[in-house]
């Protein structure tokens, strides 16, 4: 296919500033700032971007990938207390959408969810689940809550 040198200037005009090369959403760069990543790095980062939703920053604590730094301090906070705990242990379907509760309790028998704070989608989630599965405890911790388990208090 032949262009004209005015559609040229205007394809190399838009390209102009942007990176060239193996740049999607699961290609990992080698290097940063002029120095090269590990490979384990590079695998841990490659894990992370496929998983979509995790942070691109590596949150572990004993072999579990943690979504925030909230739940990992959360989790850290339970097994200091000697409670038993399971992250992200059982998925609810509740009609045209999925639940996932961030810890589970098996000693207690409830599930805990760490908040930040409240959106309206998350708001129908839980009246959705409160509705569907009555005999479901859910504790909902946001970040007062989680200060006060840190601090040593007992709920």
């Amino acid at each position: 296919m032949k262009f004209s040198d005015e559609h040229r200037a205007n394809i190399s005009k838009a390209q102009t500033g942007k990176k060239r090369g193996p740049t999607g959403p699961y290609k990992t760069p080698t290097v940063r700032k002029g120095k090269p990543f590990s490979a384990e790095h590079r695998k841990n980062l490659i894990g992370c971007r496929r998983i979509g939703r995790y942070p691109k920053t590596l949150l572990r604590y004993k072999a579990t990938r943690f979504r925030s730094k909230w739940e990992l301090s959360v989790a850290k906070i339970f097994s200091k207390r000697g409670i038993r705990w399971r992250y992200e242990s059982k998925r609810f379907h509740l009609g045209d959408r999925t639940y996932t509760p961030d810890f589970y309790l098996p000693e207690q028998d409830c599930y805990w969810e760490i908040k930040g704070w409240f959106d309206p989608k998350f708001k129908q989630t839980l009246k959705l689940l409160r509705e569907q599965y009555p005999e479901v405890s859910v504790v909902v911790a946001t970040g007062a809550v989680i200060r006060l388990l840190d601090q040593g208090v007992t709920l």
